[in-house]
């Protein structure tokens, strides 16, 4: 990184639309208020940004990235950059788990990057880390980039990859504030509930994979310590329950369930896509889930996990 390149000049950004459920972000910039510009920054070098999803959110879908740009010279000087992002919080993060196409950006607010096809879900206490490369440099448009707040920087929470020199920590090349790189997440995720009852291999679990929302064809059910070499049946309610019945505590509520099947393996794991269709009119549906085993190490010869409250997300 060309440090004497870096300069800081104020700017008065306009408010970013925001349609998300939650912003992550670490920087103060309020609407409308100052920020600095973190010129400087040269082709193939990142600015990022930390993040650790809250306990309280439990698992999160990452639907886009918003980044706070301006040009220090106050012109509209545009400039290509790419959106990385990185399973982890590291100093070096390792190799991105998404690559955006080439953007350009355009200074004077928040730019925002989908990445909902990315199909991107971190725990609650997971860390990940969003990067803005640079991919074109020149005199003036150098200037053009990524604000930082104007009151201090959080240690550890911001990153910058200099060439020549690799990653480092922002506040380490004298960076001042916190970058203007924040995450915008859907937070409705699974919840579990009630609890299972234990077969042969023990209590079965029930998870899902790909984002929960409407017309993600990617999107399943899996699970784990089921009947080795059985059947998994996944009853599927727009309805809980809690009943107890043949030595298990039926979840869902069974004349409204729909059942699905697929075979285990023998160590009781398997998996099962089912997309979820397009219709509009599901964002925000609730379904509750529990998958059952006929299984002889159970106590009356019937396995469970717990339940699953699945809220559906908008597309």
């Amino acid at each position: 990184m060309r440090l004497p390149a870096l300069v800081a000049a104020s700017c008065l950004l306009a408010p970013p639309a925001v349609a998300i459920d939650k912003i992550y972000q670490n920087d103060s910039i309020a609407d409308g208020a100052s920020a600095n510009v973190q010129a400087g920054f040269v082709k193939n070098e990142i600015a990022a940004s930390v993040f650790t999803v809250p306990a309280i959110d439990g698992t999160v879908f990452l639907r886009k990235a918003q980044v706070l740009f301006f040009n220090a010279l106050g012109q509209t000087t545009t400039r290509q950059v790419r959106v990385l992002v990185y399973a982890s919080g590291a100093v070096n993060p390792g190799t991105p788990v998404y690559t955006s196409p080439i953007f350009t950006f355009t200074p004077g607010f928040a730019n925002e990057v989908d990445l909902s096809s990315a199909s991107l879900e971190f725990a609650g206490g997971e860390t990940f880390t969003i990067g803005l490369k640079f991919e074109q440099e020149g005199l003036l448009v150098n200037f053009s980039s990524v604000v930082t707040d104007t009151n201090g920087i959080q240690a550890g929470k911001n990153r910058v990859f200099a060439v020549p020199g690799g990653w480092v920590t922002a506040e380490s090349l004298g960076i001042t504030g916190d970058f203007g790189i924040r995450a915008a997440v859907t937070i409705h995720g699974p919840t579990h509930y009630g609890a299972g009852t234990a077969g042969t291999l023990g209590v079965p679990t029930l998870d899902t994979f790909g984002a929960w929302k409407v017309g993600n064809a990617a999107f399943g059910f899996s699970g784990t310590v089921g009947a080795p070499s059985g059947i998994a049946a996944l009853a599927i309610s727009p309805a809980p329950a809690s009943v107890p019945i043949q030595g298990i505590t039926l979840l869902v509520d069974g004349p409204s369930a729909l059942g699905l099947f697929t075979p285990t393996n023998g160590a009781g794991g398997w998996t099962l896509p089912t997309g979820i269709p397009g219709d509009p009119l599901l964002a925000g549906v609730h379904v509750y889930c529990q998958v059952l085993f006929l299984d002889l190490g159970a106590p009356q010869g019937i396995s469970a996990s717990d339940g699953l409250d699945l809220e559906i997300a908008a597309p």
